[in-house]
């Protein structure tokens, strides 16, 4: 009996023990990203340098794409959001081929439900996924959209302008990227 209750609380102990170590040493560690405001666009700042590999195994530096317009897109193929946002990216990027690169990043943790996803879409989904100026990335590990950006919920998009610094960041999927306005208004801010 004595033993029994010494036993008990030596695994109570050490089930404490690796609780607390999991709860501390498994969180991504939260970085302060800067957010931008009004301020002159000399305050806006510096995106974090990153690099990627898209669906089809081409490597790249967020660097590449200076003096260009990123929009940098944190989706899955399980996010109800992300299937009425995507389409209206896709529309953007095909409205100014020379002016904006979209870079969709996938936090999915299987590729087939990529696929799957992309699978599903309609015919102009289809035509504008393909488009050289629309990169598909994959974050299985997060180690881009939750330990640089700090990216948890969503859809997340972030603006990055021509100067590579950040611009804006939108978090779920309320903005039309596909209007007019949001196009023209994007193009003068960032021009």
């Amino acid at each position: 009996m004595k033993l029994n209750l010494i036993l008990l609380l030596l695994f109570t102990i050490v089930a404490l023990g690796i609780t607390t170590y999991l709860n501390h040493f498994s969180r991504p560690q939260i970085l302060s990203v800067p957010q931008p405001t009004d301020q002159e666009i000399t305050n806006f700042p510096p995106a974090p340098t990153f690099s990627f590999t898209t669906l089809d195994q081409k490597s790249y530096e967020i660097t590449e794409f200076k003096g260009k317009i990123i929009i940098l897109n944190f989706w899955a193929s399980w996010c109800a959001p992300c299937v009425v946002e995507f389409p209206k990216l896709l529309e953007l990027a095909s409205q100014e081929p020379e002016n904006i690169i979209l870079i969709a990043i996938s936090v999915d943790a299987d590729k087939q439900n990529i696929d799957t996803f992309f699978n599903k879409m309609g015919a102009d989904f289809q035509k504008n996924i393909h488009q050289k100026n629309v990169l598909i990335g994959w974050d299985p590990n997060k180690a881009i959209s939750q330990d640089l950006f700090q990216t948890i919920l969503y859809p997340e998009t972030y603006i990055i302008g021509r100067d590579l610094t950040l611009r804006r960041k939108i978090v779920g999927a309320d903005t039309d990227f596909s209007s007019e306005a949001f196009r023209k208004n994007l193009l003068k801010e960032l021009h």
